[in-house]
């Protein structure tokens, strides 16, 4: 569960030098207690039901709003399935698959990218976090698509299904 959260916390530019594996910290770099507020009973007897385990000793923020829990799903035939439960405050979620991740941390590994070979990382206005994170889930099917919209009020669409994954910025 900790490849995770550091590839997510890698891409979005923080150094993971002396901070302990079970810590929560968030995307200033700095540690934060999460409070489980917005994740309710509804959420976790869902996930229970479906065969997925919380590991909310390695949950972490993305931002104010959204808080990320890590999953595991234990499966007989196909092995463990990992996956990346978002959480807003006012209790909206979303379940990041295996590929749902790898697209959305791509897209954070080439916003990041496309800043510094421009030579805008410097600039105050564009911050990768504001620009990538979900401030609110606008659209969610588990299956293929996850749509928010980031606190500088761009809408991203994350798709994942079979071999069609894609990130778009609306």
């Amino acid at each position: 569960m900790n490849n995770q959260r550091r590839f997510l916390i890698k891409n979005m530019g923080i150094a993971l030098l002396g901070v302990p594996l079970g810590s929560n910290i968030a995307f200033s770099s700095s540690k934060t207690t999460l409070n489980h507020s917005g994740f309710t009973s509804l959420i976790n007897s869902k996930l229970q039901t479906e065969g997925y385990e919380v590991i909310f000793n390695e949950s972490f923020s993305l931002n104010s709003q959204c808080k990320a829990f890590p999953l595991l799903k234990k499966n007989l035939l196909r092995g463990d399935e990992e996956g990346l439960l978002l959480v807003m405050d006012n209790g909206d979620h979303f379940l990041l698959s295996n590929k749902h991740l790898e697209t959305y941390s791509v897209f954070i590994s080439n916003f990041k990218f496309s800043l510094k070979s421009h030579g805008l990382e410097k600039l105050k206005d564009i911050n990768t976090v504001r620009s990538t994170t979900p401030f609110k889930i606008l659209k969610s099917n588990q299956t293929k698509d996850f749509r928010f919209q980031t606190i500088d009020g761009n809408i991203v669409e994350v798709h994942s299904f079979k071999k069609k994954n894609y990130v778009k910025v609306l």
